[in-house]
């Protein structure tokens, strides 16, 4: 792979009179495989590996866990030089907490600051809308809204927060965030209908919570393929139960006269879980909310935001 890519790069400055500069990085780990803009180079070392002028991602990967990870600038005709010698503890192995953090930070970087998205909560709003905004790499704020939710009491919700990430994971290629957050707002609820007073009851609340928010869509996918290449005993037998309306006749087909079987709908079901998490970041929500002149209430939400 190393050859391939000195190839590629030279071909290019002879044609295309491309500057070019090159790479050293050295790690004294006879294992630990280098990469440079995400494509394998080499083990251990490399060498003189020429490359064009401007930023690359290197990093250097050990049992398959990310030991360094740093944005290098190549100049022309100049070479640039790392030592990743330090970055990983050669006894447990564990990774340092410098390559988590650059490894994060392009993460995010290539995820957008500012996301769109929805939450369901158990004791807020059933749905409601939710906007957030990264302002810096730790701190944020979100604003929550409602209105009213099918035959339920929620009439409404506005709240905001403002939420802390002291660190971050790096699982799976993505980016792990636990936040801190303490918010409040208000929530309008239906009144019962052998109520005198006003139709409806508004009350503000203060919660203070914890939140873990991550890009699980490829998680989701190997999942659900494993359940869908693994036959159900019950489809074996023969016995999946399903639902079907009486016939009004008895020359009607079956098959129009089918309702769609329990499977079906948990299918469908599935398939926008799939949608969601492929295209969104899911988050999950513990938190205390407090009303006026009441005891604080244990809160269960979760969510999903489009990051731009």
């Amino acid at each position: 792979m190393k050859l391939i890519v000195v190839w590629l790069v030279l071909i290019q400055g002879i044609f295309f009179s491309i500057e070019t500069g090159v790479l050293n990085v050295f790690t004294d780990l006879p294992k630990a495989v280098i990469k440079v803009d995400g494509l394998a180079v080499a083990q251990e070392a490399v060498v003189k590996l020429p490359l064009e002028v401007g930023e690359h991602y290197v990093q250097v990967e050990l049992n398959n866990d990310l030991v360094y990870a740093e944005k290098v600038t190549i100049e022309s005709n100049r070479s640039s030089t790392v030592i990743s010698d330090h970055f990983v503890d050669i006894i447990t192995k564990t990774p340092s907490r410098g390559a988590i953090n650059r490894e994060a930070e392009r993460l995010r970087e290539s995820r957008g600051s500012f996301g769109l998205g929805f939450g369901s909560s158990s004791v807020l709003h059933g749905v409601y809308l939710s906007t957030k905004w990264w302002a810096t790499k730790h701190f944020g704020g979100q604003l929550l809204l409602g209105g009213k939710y099918g035959e339920s009491d929620d009439r409404g919700l506005v709240g905001g927060r403002v939420f802390f990430s002291p660190a971050d994971k790096i699982y799976a290629d993505q980016v792990l965030s636990g936040l801190v957050f303490i918010g409040g707002g208000q929530k309008t609820s239906a009144m019962p209908a052998f109520s005198h007073s006003a139709t409806t009851l508004s009350r503000s609340y203060t919660e203070v919570g914890i939140t873990v928010e991550a890009f699980i869509g490829q998680l989701v996918k190997e999942l659900t393929m494993a359940v869908a290449n693994t036959n159900s005993p019950l489809e074996k037998r023969g016995t999946m139960p399903t639902y079907r309306s009486e016939k009004k006749d008895e020359n009607d087909d079956d098959s129009s006269s089918d309702e769609p079987s329990v499977v079906e709908y948990a299918r469908a079901i599935g398939l926008v879980i799939v949608i969601l998490t492929q295209i969104g970041h899911t988050s999950a929500e513990l938190s205390l909310v407090q009303f006026e002149n009441q005891i604080p209430e244990t809160n269960l939400a979760f969510g999903v935001h489009f990051y731009f």
